[in-house]
């Protein structure tokens, strides 16, 4: 599922195969270890998208898309071979942490595995939405303008400051979700002025409208 591609534009399997499918199922993948610039546009590696949401049947895609069927069923043994109970009584060739947030053009996205809270902003990648894996968090967000305010919020002194007085040094994960939930945007953008992050006061006002329960990571 996970591939990359060469200078000549061909994408490549970790087999080495060559994969020829139909371009509508490859979006650009982020990895935990590229989480860090403040902003990222680009990416190395692919992956192959067969839902939208985690319920979405995928039969559809013999129809649709015969290569990428093709190409999905010549290596059913080992998608079908897959133990994790996350696939169990799922439809085949399932993936799992989808969602409408993975497809929003713009997030905000902090890597799992580091010890610090780095956010970055990602913009779209060859005019599609970048999709992450599952080491990291995210915020999908429609409005460019909008991830931008965020970014410097999270990446500002007092969101900082307060996420890491919360942090466990120990923890096996000291970046984690219950740690994300705690941030409460509103209040943190109170903290910083219109000007401070490069917006009206108009403009500063309709962002803490959108920072809600249903934003946040």
């Amino acid at each position: 599922m996970e591939l990359r591609k060469d200078s000549s534009g061909r994408y490549f399997n970790a087999l080495g195969e060559i994969v020829e499918i139909e371009d509508d199922l490859i979006y650009p993948l982020l990895k935990s270890s590229h989480i860090g610039d403040e902003n990222i546009a680009e990416a190395s590696r692919y992956v192959i998208i067969t839902q939208h949401n985690a319920s979405e049947r995928t039969d559809y895609i013999k129809i649709k898309y015969p290569k990428a069927y093709a190409y999905l069923n010549s290596h059913s043994k080992e998608l079908d071979g897959r133990k994790s109970v996350i696939y169990k009584k799922r439809p085949r060739f399932s993936i799992f942490g989808i969602g409408p947030y993975s497809f929003a053009p713009y997030k905000i996205a902090v890597s799992g595995l580091y010890k610090h809270a780095c956010f970055s902003m990602i913009s779209p990648i060859e005019g599609k939405p970048a999709m992450l894996d599952d080491t990291c968090y995210l915020i999908g967000m429609e409005s460019e303008e909008a991830a931008r305010v965020t970014l410097k919020i999270l990446n500002g002194e007092h969101a900082q400051r307060l996420l890491h007085s919360l942090m466990f040094s120990d923890a096996k994960r000291v970046i984690n979700k219950d740690l994300l939930m705690r941030l409460d945007f509103a209040a943190l953008a109170d903290k910083c002025s219109a000007k401070e992050l490069g917006v009206a006061e108009k403009q500063l006002d309709d962002f803490k409208a959108l920072f809600t329960k249903d934003t946040l990571f």
